[in-house]
């Protein structure tokens, strides 16, 4: 791999490439980012760089066709979501039933993926009725200009961007640099390594968000996920024992 000259002189480099930043909601991004800024700067870890990827905002045609391929790929992928609730959870989902939805949000600069029912149907975990045309949300992805993701990076504390893209500006890679002090309003007492732990929670309950809101209760879901922080001990324990005493 060739790299340009300005990474290969990084001697510790953040690397997140593809465009998964684009799945989490911007406030959860910039929170993100400020906790990479403040690994460094907290253990002296001054001018370390981060190298990471995005989806840029495009013409809704080009974003459509993406997301509603004839080849029906995406929907294939948007229905496994469905095919991993029956397996992992025991569910009863007949795939067969729901059809794939995608669709840019221009005010929020985001696509949403759903997938329909079409006809009603009746899935175990309580014999929950769901009615023809219901829909579960599966996945955001938000679009950013090249200006406002530079400028999250330098709220989170990031300066000196470079910018590469493709020709048609459809997506972006961006390496930044840390800056000495670090981000306003911030406390992080996590160990950056938990960090990662965390973006696969968010990210599962993303998926499943919609569909476990509405079915089952949130009280559960909310101890169940706690509980599964403290078990892979990426949350300090006194966090999770007070926690606990308050009955969450």
């Amino acid at each position: 791999m060739n790299l340009p000259p300005i990474i290969q002189r990084e001697k510790l480099l953040f690397l997140w490439l593809g465009s998964t930043i684009c799945n989490l909601r911007p406030n959860n991004s910039l929170k993100f980012l400020q906790q990479i800024h403040v690994w460094y700067v907290e253990d002296g870890r001054v001018g370390g760089g981060i190298l990471i990827g995005a989806d840029l905002v495009k013409d809704q045609f080009i974003v459509d066709l993406a997301y509603n391929d004839t080849l029906g790929l995406m929907a294939i992928l948007n229905q496994n979501f469905l095919r991993h609730l029956n397996h992992e959870f025991k569910m009863n989902f007949d795939v067969r039933n729901w059809r794939h939805l995608a669709s840019f949000i221009v005010k929020k600069q985001r696509m949403e993926m759903h997938v329909q029912a079409i006809s009603a149907e009746i899935v175990s975990r309580g014999e929950h009725y769901l009615k023809a045309g219901d829909t579960i949300l599966t996945k955001y992805s938000y679009k950013y200009t090249i200006e406002q993701f530079v400028a999250m990076l330098m709220k989170a504390g990031f300066t000196d961007s470079k910018i590469w893209s493709n020709p048609q500006n459809w997506f972006l890679v961006c390496h930044a640099r840390a800056k000495t002090a670090s981000p306003e309003n911030l406390q992080l007492d996590t160990p950056i390594s938990y960090i990662k732990i965390f973006g696969l929670i968010h990210h599962l309950g993303m998926l499943m968000t919609s569909f476990f809101d509405r079915y089952i209760s949130l009280r559960v879901i909310r101890k169940m996920t706690w509980r599964i922080i403290c078990l892979t001990k990426c949350y300090p324990k006194r966090h999770c024992r007070s926690r606990s005493a308050r009955q969450i």
